[in-house]
């Protein structure tokens, strides 16, 4: 009869022996060989293979088997907590795995608990606490072994959509990185996407509410000027914010769809503070202004309202260039203005100075009977509260006179500030 040659059981030839006259000895040869071949495709196989496995469910206290082997003990605690014993060491053979796997959602958990002193990593037992946690255990000889990856529900955080940690999550000196979601155009509520936790608004819609997950964090960032409602869902700390270009503003979601303001940050240079707690902020709405040289623009009880054509700065651009100053948002400001006058007669009676805001007119009233000297000055300053969008501007009224007074190139001065 025909005998292969062969060292794994791949190569035995299930076709061999061939015909009806083998002789004993080549019989004998087959077997040698079937024995030879098996004991190199399992070597030092001291125990049964069991190739299929068929997860096992428990609902109550259990003890591992021997027969488990490679099994899947599916454990379910919804009815209350309770411990999956292992089996003894010295009853299985070195290298004897099994998995246990927390199979409900409940807050119960699983404990698994080594043969009376034996250890599983040096403890006497091991707690399964989430849903499909699962660990595998194998016996070394001398105690039990977790191997590969206590899932805790994470094996895969693409396929677990809500992960959760057992205790403080370590970075291991790693970074948690944001994702920059799609663009979000402005509306009212303001939804945010799931695509990422930093978006750029655009549009000029004003809102009073956010469409946000509660305990997130997100950030968004304003391509536009728009209106933030302060609220109960939209916690703004007590008052309205109108946003500019480029301001960042970072979020917390305290409850579904209520979002509490954390900080605020502005597109290029802002506030900063030097060794010596001296604060700056490029941003800061101040500004100052003198004028060019003005002839004849009041005497005749004209109210004039002074031109300055100079700006010496304009921090945040709320200056027009000519007389008026434009509040950007709601606060108190400082203002300040003062003018020389020329070209008295002798026979001016009546002066008002006054620094006039949309609201408001701050004045200095003068009265004298035939104002001698041909040059007067006066200065006035105020802290006013100004709305955003409101405006002021500088008058000056002379009474009694012709329209004859001047004021030369850099004797008027106006001048703001933003300070609360």
């Amino acid at each position: 009869m025909a005998l292969e040659t062969g060292t794994f059981v791949d190569d035995l030839v299930t076709s061999n022996p061939v015909g009806a006259t083998d002789l004993k000895s080549q019989g004998d040869d087959h077997l040698r060989l079937i024995k030879t071949t098996l004991k190199n495709t399992f070597p030092n196989a001291l125990r049964a293979f069991r190739f299929e496995v068929t997860p096992a469910a428990k609902t109550g206290a259990y003890t591992i088997l021997a027969t488990d082997q490679r099994a899947l003990i599916q454990v379910d605690v919804s009815g209350g907590a309770f411990t999956v014993d292992l089996p003894v060491g010295s009853s299985v053979f070195n290298g004897f795995v099994v998995t246990v796997m927390k199979s409900d959602s409940s807050s119960n958990a699983v404990t698994v608990d080594g043969d009376g002193a034996e250890t599983i990593n040096g403890s006497l037992t091991r707690t399964l606490s989430s849903r499909y946690e699962a660990e595998t255990y194998m016996w070394d000889g001398s105690e039990w072994k977790t191997v590969g990856l206590n899932t805790t529900g994470i094996l895969n955080v693409v396929e677990d959509l809500t992960p959760q940690a057992g205790g403080i999550f370590d970075m291991n000196s790693f970074q948690m990185r944001w994702a920059k979601g799609g663009d979000i155009a402005s509306a009212s509520p303001l939804v945010l996407d799931t695509d990422g936790n930093y978006f750029d608004v655009t549009g000029t819609t004003g809102f009073s509410q956010i469409t946000c997950t509660a305990g997130t964090f997100f950030i968004l960032q304003f391509d536009s000027a728009l209106t933030m409602t302060d609220g109960a869902n939209l916690d703004l700390g007590g008052s309205n914010i109108i946003t500019l270009a480029g301001m960042r503003c970072i979020f917390f979601a305290v409850a579904a769809d209520t979002a509490q303001l954390l900080a605020i940050f502005f597109e290029g240079d802002q506030r900063r503070v030097d060794a010596t707690g001296a604060v700056t902020n490029a941003v800061q709405p101040a500004f100052r202004a003198t004028n060019g040289t003005l002839t004849n623009v009041t005497g005749d009880n004209t109210d004039y309202t002074i031109v300055f054509a100079t700006e010496v700065f304009d921090q945040n651009s709320d200056f027009d260039g000519t007389s008026t100053f434009t509040a950007p948002i709601t606060g108190s400001y400082m203002l300040t203005a003062s003018v020389v006058a020329d070209g008295f007669t002798g026979v001016a009676d009546t002066l008002t100075f006054a620094i006039v805001t949309s609201n408001d007119q701050y004045n200095i009233q003068h009265t004298e009977t035939d104002m001698g000297g041909s040059t007067r000055s006066w200065a006035i300053s105020i802290v006013a509260d100004m709305d955003s969008a409101d405006t002021v501007t500088i008058l000056l009224d002379i009474a009694g006179e012709a329209k004859v007074i001047d004021i030369a190139a850099g004797n008027a001065h106006f001048s703001g500030v933003l300070i609360a």
